[in-house]
């Protein structure tokens, strides 16, 4: 089973206090992800929901790197094309000026900040399936497109079945169907009764077919005139409450991996839960001698002057599998002597992080074992949720790549920087803020000063050197 699929469209003209409805949902992971339509990241978005940016018209295909430099490629995975070209009511665009553009400033986009690219998003009339088609061919197989992105309207679960085979078998690739609802324009208006019996049926079989990869229900908006034409009986709340639509929406798939399910605990909770006693699934070492050298995964080595056990964090966990961090499911538990090390073999798709411990404030190793883009492992040393001691990342394919620190920082901090932990060990508090504490500014003045944003990621965005490895490993040594 697998984590919730389910999303939100995010009106433009929400306000932050949309999303209290739906917070229980969000908390829980039966919502997992949000777009909005434009490539700005909506005010006060819950952390649990992975922001997909999107360009909306070919007008603002020139500034899709300026905005995404804004957003941060650590900060989203995924990418959305053009809003329904084939509708003269959005994108309203030719397919010759869409492949341009596309040529232009899409796919350098992708190269720079390797997320995986959806489709241009397309109706649901016989002229959709046209466009997207010629599209794809004038691009003569060079679009690089991971995912295929649709709209669909209608009032017979049945129809829309159909159309989401047809549409996988036309071009063999995951399905996103980023709107859809019970609903004509301009024909019969159905009852609430009818929108309900639709939205689980159709749930069913959204949850259940692997073709599809996400979705997110039309009726998100709390200002009826941004509804589109789309029934009002399809919102998902009204008044600040969830309607019966709303309620259905939210409701805990009998799909969802129930291990993410579960992992509904509040940060506090979260951490709690993450220090008692666990049954890991057992190790899958290999020793240096062998070093697996098909099989991704880290060659860790612990560099301090006592034995520690490091522990792995999936971004899996998070409910989505994007960079959203994962603080309640520690994984792989690696226990090395001072001066040992070892070979930890993980799935290529793998995309998390390492750290001593399971606690926070810690220095994390951040890595991915096989870009989407040129399926190389990337990794760098972060300090934004604390330090708790120096790090390096090392490429393993001879090109001698590295980055990080080797010495301690912490004996000449200042005591503001300075934070306990709940295992009373001192270190240097986050310079993003978390659920112990908000944004420790002494901590971010000092650790520029001392190691630099070259060297580790301090404030998030851009000047961190990351490490590339061609072999699908890398090296992590812990001091």
């Amino acid at each position: 089973m697998a984590p919730s699929k389910r999303g939100l469209g995010w009106p433009y003209d929400n306000t932050e206090g949309a999303f209290k409805p739906y917070e229980p949902a969000i908390h829980s992971n039966e919502l997992t992800w949000l777009f909005n339509w434009e490539m700005w990241k909506p005010k006060g978005i819950p952390a649990g929901l992975n922001y997909v940016p999107q360009v909306r018209t070919g007008a603002e295909a020139a500034q899709i790197d300026q905005y995404l430099s804004t957003l941060g490629a650590r900060n989203f995975n995924h990418f959305i094309g053009f809003n329904e070209p084939d509708n003269s009511g959005q994108a309203n665009m030719p397919v010759a000026q869409a492949v341009q553009l596309w040529k232009h400033y899409v796919l350098p986009a992708k190269k720079k900040f390797g997320f995986k690219l959806g489709s241009p998003a397309m109706t649901n009339s016989p002229a959709g399936k046209k466009w997207l088609q010629d599209f794809l061919h004038a691009l003569d197989g060079h679009a690089e497109v991971d995912f295929i992105v649709l709209h669909w309207y209608g009032l017979n679960v049945k129809d829309l079945e159909n159309y989401l085979e047809d549409m996988h078998k036309t071009f063999n690739k995951p399905i996103w169907l980023n709107e859809f609802a019970c609903t004509t324009f301009g024909g019969r208006t159905p009852s609430e009764q009818d929108v309900e019996k639709f939205e689980r049926e159709a749930l069913k079989f959204l949850d259940g077919k692997d073709l599809v990869e996400r979705y997110a229900w039309f009726g998100a908006a709390t200002n009826k005139g941004s509804m589109g034409g789309v029934a009002v009986v399809n919102e998902l709340a009204s008044n600040g409450n969830l309607t019966g639509v709303g309620k259905i929406y939210c409701e805990k798939s009998e799909f969802q991996s129930a291990a993410v399910a579960g992992a509904a605990l509040e940060p506090k909770e979260a951490v709690a839960k993450a220090t008692r006693p666990e049954n890991h699934a057992q190790l899958n070492i290999v020793s240096r001698a062998v070093q697996a050298k098909d099989n991704p995964g880290i060659h860790l080595t612990n560099k301090s002057k006592k034995e520690e056990t490091y522990y792995f964090f999936n971004n899996y966990w998070n409910g989505n599998g994007t960079a959203g961090a994962n603080f309640d499911h520690p994984e792989k538990p690696t226990q090395l002597k001072p001066g040992a090390s070892t070979f930890v073999a993980l799935p290529a798709s793998f995309k998390g992080r390492v750290q001593r411990g399971k606690l926070i404030p810690a220095t994390w190793a951040e890595f991915q074992l096989s870009a989407d883009n040129d399926h190389k492992a990337w990794g760098d040393i972060s300090l934004e949720q604390g330090y708790d001691g120096p790090a390096m990342i090392r490429a393993s394919d001879g090109s001698n790549n590295a980055n990080g620190f080797t010495n301690d920082i912490l004996p000449s901090a200042p005591a503001a920087a300075k934070q306990k932990r709940s295992d009373g060990k001192e270190c240097i508090a986050s310079t993003m803020g978390n659920w112990l504490g908000g944004k420790n500014q002494a901590a971010v003045d000092y650790e520029k000063r001392v190691v630099g944003q070259k060297k580790a990621y301090i404030e998030g965005g851009s000047g961190t050197d990351v490490v590339s490895s061609k072999n699908k490993q890398l090296g992590v040594e812990f001091y």
